[in-house]
């Protein structure tokens, strides 16, 4: 059902992996939305998404969990879901970025 909602409702602990500090949480988010902001709405798709932010999580020697699980969470407002890159795909760019703007929002 998360698909069809407009705006998802969950606490924000759901974002924070493992012991990670809010502001941290909220950086990650900001950068994950610049970097799918780089990613063309033709190439909008689960394995492109996948690759640019997995290449992205290596360069820069983040954990990957401290940038997909609030991924996850902030698309699905669920701790269980599928991938996010495949979520991400199915949302869509724009509901994609829409969602985890809502999901820093709850840091503000």
């Amino acid at each position: 059902d998360f698909f069809f909602k407009d705006k998802l409702e969950y606490k924000k602990e759901l974002l924070i992996w493992k012991s990670m500090a809010n502001d941290q949480v909220k950086n990650n988010l900001t950068i994950l939305i610049n970097q799918l902001q780089k990613i063309s709405e033709k190439n909008w798709f689960n394995q492109k998404i996948e690759k640019e932010i997995i290449n992205f999580i290596k360069k820069g020697n983040i954990k990957v969990g401290e940038m997909l699980w609030p991924m996850r969470a902030a698309l699905t407002g669920r701790e269980a879901s599928p991938s996010p890159f495949e979520v991400a795909e199915i949302l869509g760019k724009a509901k994609t970025i829409e969602r985890i703007e809502q999901a820093i929002d709850k840091f503000q």
